[in-house]
């Protein structure tokens, strides 16, 4: 069975015991530059390498001589006995250094203070011999070497001392002056005073021991060496973990898990154990004690999901379980998942409805479905588009007409007065209904038409007219729609040509009057404007005329008999039209209407507005479209605002539409009014009073 604990805590930075070094103290090794290394001995005298400079004063054990030779001055020289080192070559280097009061060594003085203790001992020496009788010196001499009459004996006074002779340098251990070179030269005499310190040269690292610079590797110069006396101790060292691990063969730090670290090594009674561990007071990390190939280590695992689930059995489809470290994460099992990813218990955070709800979980085989909780009695959908499937509250209109998914996408449905097309928004998310336009629904997977084509809906068997831009409506208000579709047939129009500029117009005898039946389109430059400012729909709407323009107040102010100021600013009192008939932006033999001429038709269609509204174009949710038996034709082209500092016009309130009329307002609270012709503006047609800022369209009646 697998257990899994928790182990929190900030882990010390640098860790150490008795023995070692302190963690990170390379400073206080003792560290020379680089060096030639000394043998220890040969077989046979004729093995010995040539005595150059660079091995001045080496020492070499001779096995067939069962002797000690030293490099000197180019030649070896045999060492071993009383005789040998007071050889011409021993007493010629002797003799030059007799009498020398400094002949410890420089370099070694920075190494120990032992060093000047043997300066002391052999100027005792010395001053002995001065004070002596010229008997004793003469035996003294008699016994004595030239090192050690120079240097002074080698005994426990003076033990773990140095002293120098002219070039050389000697050591005074185990009761005899060794001469000091190779690699000692470069880093100092190992002796009892320097026991534990480290040195590098020649891209080597060495320790001093009883027996010795030995060599050792990185990891002990940083840790301490690794010895049987600490086995198993470990440390912390540049964040990270080692134990001093000792075998048969070879005793050295290895790196280790935190784990091994904080709880000890894998081993058969963890197998299996799960633990959570907090690294460096900020990291939490998850490790399993494993078995592979007869061997046991700690494996860190891939987070708290591989944790929560650590060998947990296969399910089926479906199923869930909360985690085990994390409980307030519910894992469900996903064979698909598995399949793809490897994981088939799959997190599913935050989703109570699998676990404690006890719907089973949301998988890959189980998207789309449907399932009601029943203590809530609220419905649920699982839905996979993002990489982990989820339970998602479901619509009333998913409950009734089913889950969109891909078997029935582009399937159009009518809930509730809404309409739903099922479909695909992007390649990254999911099938859903979503809400559509009443034009999208109704014409939704048509074809392409033919310009001129009209077709009814799915739906609403309202009418579509296919144009330069697809399918538009045409029962509703659309710009695309030729205004020739828009006139009602079997109604005897006129035509009006204008002389100006050659645009012939319908016209239409309603009662005693005859009207234009479509917007006038003469341009008056910088007082009239098309929808957008695009002439393309100049020939669907007219254009849009400020009174200034619609009265032409140039031509009433340049009137000899009757000079009248007109437009923006001028005053009721300046520009009186009243029964008139004034010709204004209309063509030679037609007028621009006064508010009577408008009322008069209106008497003459029975006040009924839908004998002008055309038969398409007008229907919204609220209104329905004309009958226009009187084929006047009015389309809901709406108004027009002209900014004079952005210079751009603005048509808004289509729905209904404006026209102007050349009376002015003379009970209005402001001088800038003048009266309108409204049809559904305001839900009715009735005149109402226009500022003269705005721009309406224009239509003329015959004088």
């Amino acid at each position: 069975m697998t257990s899994k604990f928790v182990l929190k805590g900030m882990l010390p930075l640098c860790a150490s015991f008795a023995l070692l070094a302190a963690c990170g103290d390379d400073d206080s090794s003792s560290v020379y530059g680089g060096s030639a290394t000394k043998k220890e001995s040969v077989e046979k005298f004729k093995y010995l390498d040539e005595c150059t400079k660079s091995l001045d004063g080496d020492t070499v054990y001779v096995e067939a001589d069962e002797a000690d030779y030293v490099c000197d001055d180019g030649e070896w020289v045999k060492v071993s006995d009383e005789d040998e080192s007071s050889s011409s070559k021993g007493s010629k280097s002797s003799s030059s250094s007799k009498g020398d009061k400094s002949s410890s060594s420089d370099k070694d003085d920075k190494s120990s203070s032992s060093d000047k203790d043997s300066s002391s001992s052999k100027d005792e020496s010395s001053s002995s011999k001065g004070d002596g009788s010229s008997d004793s010196k003469e035996e003294s001499s008699s016994s004595l070497s030239d090192v050690e009459k120079a240097l002074g004996v080698c005994d426990s006074a003076t033990a773990d001392s140095i002293g120098k002779i002219e070039k050389k340098t000697y050591f005074c251990k185990d009761g005899k002056w060794r001469v000091v070179g190779g690699m000692e030269e470069v880093i100092g005499v190992c002796r009892k005073a320097i026991y534990d310190s480290i040195a590098t040269t020649a891209g080597k690292t060495y320790i001093c021991e009883e027996s010795g610079w030995v060599n050792i590797t990185e990891l002990d110069a940083k840790l301490g060496k690794c010895t049987k006396a600490i086995a198993d101790s470990m440390v912390i060292n540049e964040n990270h973990y080692y134990r001093c691990n000792v075998d048969e063969s070879k005793a050295q730090w290895i790196k280790i898990e935190l784990p091994e670290y904080e709880i000890g090594k894998c081993n058969e009674a963890l197998l299996d154990t799960v633990v959570e561990l907090m690294e460096w007071g900020e990291h939490l990390k998850y490790f399993a004690c494993e078995k592979k190939d007869k061997e046991y280590s700690w494996i860190e695992l891939n987070g708290i999901d591989q944790a929560d689930t650590y060998n947990w059995p296969d399910g089926k489809d479906g199923d869930s379980r909360w985690g085990d470290f994390d409980k307030s994460t519910c894992y469900v099992y996903d064979s698909e998942y598995g399949e793809a990813y490897g994981q088939a218990w799959t997190r599913h955070k935050n989703d109570d409805l699998s676990c404690k709800k006890g719907m089973t979980g949301c998988t890959f085989m189980r998207t789309d479905t449907l399932v009601k909780d029943s203590v809530s009695e609220n419905w649920y959908k699982c839905v996979s588009a993002s990489l982990i499937p989820r339970w998602n509250s479901a619509e009333d209109m998913e409950v009734v007409r089913g889950v969109c998914r891909e078997s029935i996408a582009d399937s159009v449905a009518l809930y509730n007065g809404d309409y739903y097309i099922c479909g695909r928004e992007s390649s990254y998310s999911g099938y859903k209904w979503r809400r559509a336009a009443l034009f999208e629904y109704d014409t939704y997977r048509w074809k392409k038409g033919r310009e001129g084509d009209t077709a009814r809906g799915n739906v609403s068997k309202e009418l579509y007219y296919y144009g330069q831009n697809g399918w538009t409506y045409m029962t509703r208000w659309s710009w695309d729609v030729p205004l020739d579709y828009r006139f009602k047939e079997g109604v005897p129009y006129g035509t009006l040509k204008d002389s100006r500029d050659g645009k012939e117009y319908k016209t239409v005898t309603i009662g005693e009057q005859t009207w234009m039946a479509e917007n006038l389109n003469y341009d008056v430059p910088g007082k009239s404007w098309c929808h957008n400012d695009s002439s393309k729909y100049c020939g669907v709407s007219g254009r849009y005329y400020t009174w200034a323009a619609a009265v032409d107040s140039t031509a009433l102010a340049n009137d000899k008999s009757n000079p009248q100021t007109c437009g923006v600013g001028s005053g009721v009192d300046d520009c009186d039209l009243t029964g008139k008939e004034i010709g204004g932006v209309c063509p030679e033999g037609w007028h621009l209407p006064d508010m009577y001429e408008w009322s008069t038709l209106f008497v003459a269609i029975d006040g009924e507005m839908e004998k002008v509204q055309s038969e398409t174009g007008w229907k919204t949710e609220y209104y329905e479209n004309g009958s226009n038996t009187s084929g006047f034709t009015a389309l809901p082209v709406g108004v027009n605002y002209y900014d004079s500092v952005l210079k751009t016009a603005t048509t808004f309130a289509t729905g209904c539409v404006a026209y102007w009329t050349s009376s002015i307002c003379k009970d209005c609270s402001e001088d800038d009014y003048s009266y309108a012709m409204d049809i559904l503006c305001w839900g009715s047609m009735t005149l109402a009073a226009k500022e003269r800022k705005f721009a309406l369209p224009v239509r003329c009646v015959k004088d």
